[in-house]
């Protein structure tokens, strides 16, 4: 069988969006697991803000951080095997003569439904750190989220 202009789309939608799911699961998980990457792209994919924002923290808070994260590895690792069968069930559908296409759009909202979920709970555990603080270590956060940054190269 052949792939027909449209087919390749799909693949190449599927391969993007499969991509965009994993930087954010990777950047989470890599900034909170390994201390902050480095450079505004790190190896993972995590983007400069969230980096940034990691780096910014008071050394404390960023322990704090590293724990939460740690806490949960059990989740994220579901996480992780829950996106694998999404990807599992995406390429099975893109296999099939004819192309299902409300099946493939319905992996493909189960799989944006379940990145928004994931990012929220990212969030959620970012921000509860952030409520913790004293006022004078927020004050001193948002004092080295304004500082510039030397870009590594």
């Amino acid at each position: 069988m052949t792939k027909t202009g449209s087919g390749r789309w799909r693949t190449w939608l599927l391969v993007g969006s499969l991509a965009l799911n994993l930087l954010v699961i990777g950047s989470l998980a890599g900034i909170a697991l390994k201390g902050g990457p480095a450079g505004p792209v790190n190896s993972r994919g995590g983007p400069e803000g969230l980096r940034m924002m990691f780096q910014a923290l008071p050394e404390t808070q960023r322990d704090t951080l590293r724990a939460q994260f740690r806490a949960r590895e059990t989740d994220f690792r579901s996480t992780r095997r829950e996106f694998g069968r999404i990807r599992s069930a995406m390429l099975e559908v893109l296999a099939r003569d004819p192309f299902d296409q409300a099946a493939f759009s319905a992996l493909m909202d189960e799989q944006s439904n379940m990145m928004r979920r994931t990012t929220r709970e990212g969030q959620s555990i970012f921000l509860q750190v952030i409520e913790d603080m004293s006022p004078a270590e927020r004050q001193q956060f948002a004092e080295n989220l304004r500082k510039p940054r030397h870009r590594r190269k």
